[in-house]
């Protein structure tokens, strides 16, 4: 029986299927290779995927808050400066308005001032004509030795 055993361990011409040792050896040797491949490779890669995974992870949550944060602020500093222009183009609207308003009065005050002067003047230019041609008639009535007085000088009570 010890014969038998040992010869069904060995090639032999008889059989289909034909194991002999060396099947338990290389069977022992790659379970030998994938535990070390998987203990000693890949588990310490694998452990530093994970570490980096969650070290995305942080990074991605922090940079989603940073987002939002700044899209709020975002958002309400644009509606704070539509505000603020808003604001400024009325200031300006009122601003020229009254400088219109102001304008157009000090137009006017200066548009009396010249006239008040203009008929200042023209009065004085009037009555100081009046005098010299009062003065250039009696000059010529009086060169002439003949006192003659024009029609208009004349009051309807001499006549």
């Amino acid at each position: 029986m010890n014969a038998s055993v040992s010869k069904s361990f060995t090639l032999s011409t008889s059989g289909f299927f034909d194991f002999d040792l060396t099947f338990f050896l290389e069977l022992f040797f790659f379970l030998l290779l994938a535990y070390a491949v998987t203990f000693f490779f890949i588990n310490p890669i694998s452990s530093q995927l994970n570490a980096r995974s969650i070290l995305l992870d942080e990074y991605f949550k922090k940079t989603c808050i940073l987002i939002r944060f700044g899209s709020a602020t975002l958002s309400t500093s644009f509606s704070f400066f539509l505000e603020e222009i808003q604001e400024m183009l009325r200031q300006a609207e009122s601003s020229k308005k009254l400088l219109d308003v102001m304008l157009d009065h000090e137009i006017i005050t200066i548009k009396e001032k010249n006239l008040n002067i203009l008929n200042k003047s023209e009065k004085v230019l009037f009555s100081k004509s009046a005098h010299f041609f009062e003065l250039e008639v009696a000059n010529l009535y009086t060169s002439a030795k003949v006192v003659v007085i024009p029609p208009f000088l004349k009051n309807d009570e001499t006549s």
